[in-house]
């Protein structure tokens, strides 16, 4: 009698076992943009993709006069792991094994950690050259902080997993 109830039973909880992931997206909140940020008197306005991938490789990178300094959320943070994936192409353990490999070349250093959002943006505005990345809508980033765009694209821009539109990703 018990082996048949396992029989009955097994094929409805396959079931809702395979519909949770529906009902969990289905109130999911959407993600706000992740949008690039420097200080509001940097005097950049536009970054390129392949620019701000190398800024945050290590490599030393100048722009508008300016040596860049990036800085990364804490390792884990859902805004890090989606920003590596979007602008890095890589996994939380990708980028591990990526800074291992660095760090034995001594070819580049990992940019700086900071451990809340509040008080990267305050670095992000106090430090000429600084730059990071936030999820959150530009209006609502400090006045002394602002988002700039990436490859001409606007934070308010349609998203889409394409590279050229990094802004704006909502992965």
């Amino acid at each position: 009698m018990t082996l048949h109830r396992t029989y009955l039973l097994a094929p409805l909880l396959l079931t809702v076992w395979s519909l949770a992931p529906s009902f969990r997206h289905a109130n999911a909140q959407p993600l706000a943009p992740l949008v690039v940020v420097m200080a509001s008197t940097a005097g950049i306005s536009n970054i390129d993709s392949g620019t701000l991938r190398r800024v945050f490789k290590g490599y030393p990178t100048d722009q508008g006069g300016k040596r860049l300094v990036p800085f990364n959320q804490n390792v884990g943070a859902a805004d890090r792991v989606r920003f590596d994936n979007v602008v890095l192409g890589l996994t939380p353990d990708q980028i591990g094994r990526f800074w291992v490999d660095q760090k034995i070349r001594q070819v580049s250093q990992p940019p700086r950690t900071v451990p809340t959002v509040e008080l990267l943006l305050r670095v992000v505005a106090s430090l000429p050259g600084a730059i990071s990345y936030v999820a959150r809508a530009p209006e609502r980033l400090p006045p002394e902080a602002r988002a700039i765009t990436v490859d001409g694209k606007t934070p308010s821009a349609p998203p889409t997993k394409t590279a050229t539109n990094l802004c704006c990703s909502r992965i």
